[in-house]
């Protein structure tokens, strides 16, 4: 994973504090792992819609 910008699904607090939907640039690779591994972040698609699959 890189730099770029990360949107937080829950709100946590510790080496950086986010809250539930904040959308922050993020630079420091293992914490951006760490916390995509914990659920806590996902990249960002800057602003690009994408299709989700409905299953059908």
């Amino acid at each position: 994973m890189t730099m770029g910008k990360f949107k937080a699904l829950k709100s946590f607090s510790g080496k950086i504090s986010m809250i539930k939907n904040e959308v922050r640039e993020l630079a420091d690779e293992e914490l951006i792992k760490d916390l995509t591994s914990a659920g806590y972040i996902v990249k960002e698609n800057d602003g690009k819609k994408t299709k989700r699959k409905t299953g059908e």
